[in-house]
């Protein structure tokens, strides 16, 4: 499973990369602390995304933009909003993601999000 960061709270990204590879060890996850990397990182075409974890609100490229251009590439990849407010959640929805997690990132909150997203599909 790839898994994708991008968060430009460098502490958050750290805590978010130690939660995630905690519930997944033998996944590979890839941080971006830059949203225009991650959307060349997208838009490559080498790799398929499975799951993204995402700011919302992000200098150059937004969480939503990001979102769009995952989407169109893999359908089936999910996505979790990460922000640190709410007020962004029922625009996340519009987008169709998975969960939206509200900064501070916590292990608690990781596995949970981790559990509803792939409840279905047996990981």
């Amino acid at each position: 499973m790839l898994i994708m960061l991008v968060e430009n709270n460098i502490d958050e990204l750290r805590n978010l990369q130690r939660y995630v590879s905690e519930c997944y060890t033998d996944s590979d996850i890839v941080p971006f602390s830059d949203s225009s990397d991650a959307m060349q990182f997208i838009q490559s075409d080498r790799f398929s995304v499975d799951l993204c974890f995402t700011e919302v609100v992000m200098p150059i490229v937004s969480g939503f933009e990001l979102t769009a251009e995952l989407r169109n590439r893999n359908r089936a990849a999910k996505i979790v909003f990460v922000s640190g407010t709410p007020d962004y959640a029922i625009d996340a929805w519009q987008y169709h993601v998975n969960d939206y997690l509200i900064t501070p990132i916590t292990h608690e909150g990781i596995q949970h999000t981790l559990k509803s997203c792939f409840s279905d599909s047996g990981m």
